[in-house]
């Protein structure tokens, strides 16, 4: 499998396929899980460093909404982003805006 640039085997569970042959729809959640992942991982870099309590509980919110997106994407697709079903996209596309 093909891994996308800044995506590590195992981060995550997120490792991704090439998309040249994905569905848009799916490739576009892809793309905007993936995007939103980056930001939160790069918040948590940042939040690393304070050691003020309110930055130790943004942390750990961060590291709770990663832990869920890992547990629905391991739970929703049996071998890549093609297999999501409606359900688990559904799911993903709600933690995008929570």
């Amino acid at each position: 499998m093909a891994l996308r640039p800044g995506v590590e085997r195992g981060d995550l569970a997120l490792v991704v396929q090439d998309s040249a042959d994905m569905p848009p729809q799916t490739d576009d959640l892809r793309v905007r899980i993936l995007a939103r992942r980056s930001e939160l991982l790069a918040k948590l870099a940042e939040l690393k460093a304070d050691t003020r309590s309110d930055a130790a509980a943004a942390r750990d919110k961060i590291r709770s909404r990663l832990f869920l997106l890992e547990y629905m994407i391991k739970n929703g697709n049996r071998h890549d982003w093609d297999d999501l079903n409606e359900v688990v996209s559904a799911k993903l596309d709600d933690w995008l805006y929570e």
